[in-house]
């Protein structure tokens, strides 16, 4: 298969992310690729290196949005874009988490010229980046003076001054508007019932209410960044319950796996929704188990991605989580499918688990002896079928590695002369716990050996 990219997804394979001292975070250096990859321990700051991944690449967006809001009237906004993205810096990630830092330092690669930088030292924190263009910046006013006289303007005026704005500000800040963040602990939000749907409405109006103070000064109200990632998140999981069923229709290798993550079959009566376990035997999914419910939003997604060949960004948090190792193995295989169906795609990944990993490794393995034997042999397609091979260009993985303050750096693992990912990133508590099982072994011979004695 011939992997074909398109303008947009060039753009987006310059990007990359530098963090220096915030939050956990000592130092990362992150190039985002189409699969990539966040192992580490627990609170080592991997939720905050894909949050500050999924903020700048929702930046352009969020811009946009403000842009073409005629209630906002914000013709000063384009002026000083760079406070704007600032200021939703801070409604991200909360004016108290930064204001804690004194020492910090983030960077995000658009393009080689094309960028933003956060710094935070004792005597304050600023933003830095490109300002816009003098096309856009005339295009802006052209809408609002349309938009402010609109009995006189057509809606096709309006449209075309639109989406040249919309094309304007993808050149500036290259971003997806279907990016959606997949949390750890979604299993509550993805029931998409009426508890958490209107929970849902409360994370959006805090969030909604808290941006209208976007100028920055330091007093107004802190704000929590996962308000708008769950608010987006039970949005999208509302919408996937809609046309999950179309997308059920159509049978392909991702949705057959999908049954066998599952245990069963996913099925709709009305508005409720259970899992299928045989044909006598139907759990409703708020009785289902952990796993399925952790799990099934996610790979509704990826089934929904893989038809439909829309241009996305995903953020799947701990997409292993309750899942048994086989049922991880053909999740990891269905992401890979997903990958080589839709070149649009790009997702990245946090985990915990060295599961994901090894199968990654095998995965990759085979797309490297495909070269040599040709995509159609038999012996490798009887291993690993063709449509499950990933070539290692496409993949960048990156664990965390305590240092002695306390603090972590993320090293890329990804062997560049064995293009593998590291062996020992994989095998290295499994080692340690045969080490120890093996001192049991020895100890418990020396103490038959002294009995007999």
């Amino acid at each position: 298969m011939k992997f074909i990219k398109n303008e947009i997804t060039e753009i987006i394979k310059m990007e990359k992310l530098i963090v220096k001292n915030f939050k956990a975070i000592e130092y990362a250096e992150i190039e985002v690729n189409d699969l990539t990859f966040f192992i580490g321990q627990q609170a080592s700051g991997k939720s905050t290196l894909a949050k500050l991944v999924y903020f700048f690449k929702t930046l352009g967006k969020y811009l946009t949005d403000e842009m073409l809001s005629s209630n906002f009237g914000r013709e000063d906004l384009f002026l000083d874009t760079t406070n704007f993205c600032y200021a939703q810096f801070y409604s991200f990630f909360s004016e108290s988490s930064v204001l804690e830092q004194k020492d910090f330092f983030i960077r995000y690669e658009y393009k080689e010229d094309i960028f933003f930088e956060i710094k935070a030292t004792s005597s304050g924190c600023w933003m830095e980046g490109i300002p816009i263009s003098e096309l856009l910046k005339r295009s802006i006013k052209e809408y609002n003076e349309l938009v402010s006289e609109h009995i006189f303007a057509s809606e096709q005026e309006i449209n075309l001054l639109t989406n040249q704005i919309t094309k304007e500000i993808k050149t500036f800040i290259p971003y997806s508007s279907n990016n959606v963040y997949f949390p750890a602990g979604r299993s509550f939000f993805a029931l998409v019932n009426k508890q958490s749907i209107e929970l849902g409405k409360e994370f959006k109006d805090n969030y909604r209410d808290y941006l209208k103070n976007y100028k920055i000064y330091i007093g107004f109200d802190t704000h929590n960044e996962n308000d708008l990632i769950n608010y987006t998140f039970i949005n999208f999981c509302t919408y996937l319950k809609k046309i999950v069923l179309s997308i059920s229709q159509n049978e392909n290798l991702i949705s057959s796996k999908q049954n066998d993550i599952i245990n069963g079959k996913y099925i709709q009566f009305g508005d409720e929704e259970f899992i299928e376990i045989s044909e006598n035997i139907k759990i409703h999914l708020s009785n289902s188990s952990s796993g399925q419910q952790e799990s099934i939003r996610l790979i509704q997604d990826i089934n929904y991605l893989s038809i439909s060949k829309k241009e996305a960004f995903r953020v799947y948090e701990e997409p292993e989580a309750h899942l048994f190792p086989a049922s991880q193995k053909a999740l990891m295989e269905m992401i890979v499918i997903l990958l080589n169906s839709n070149t649009n795609v790009q997702l990245l990944i946090s985990t915990h688990t060295p599961y994901l990993l090894a199968v990654l490794n095998v995965l990759m393995k085979a797309k490297e002896l495909e070269k040599q034997l040709g995509e159609n042999d038999l012996t490798l397609d009887a291993l690993v079928p063709k449509e499950e091979r990933l070539d290692v260009s496409r993949v960048r993985v990156y664990s965390a590695k305590q240092t002695e303050n306390g603090r972590f750096i993320f090293e890329n693992v990804v062997n560049p002369n064995t293009q593998s990912i590291n062996a020992e990133i994989i095998d290295e508590v499994s080692e340690k716990i045969e080490i120890t099982y093996d001192q049991l072994l020895d100890l418990q011979s020396n103490l038959s050996n002294s009995v007999s004695e």
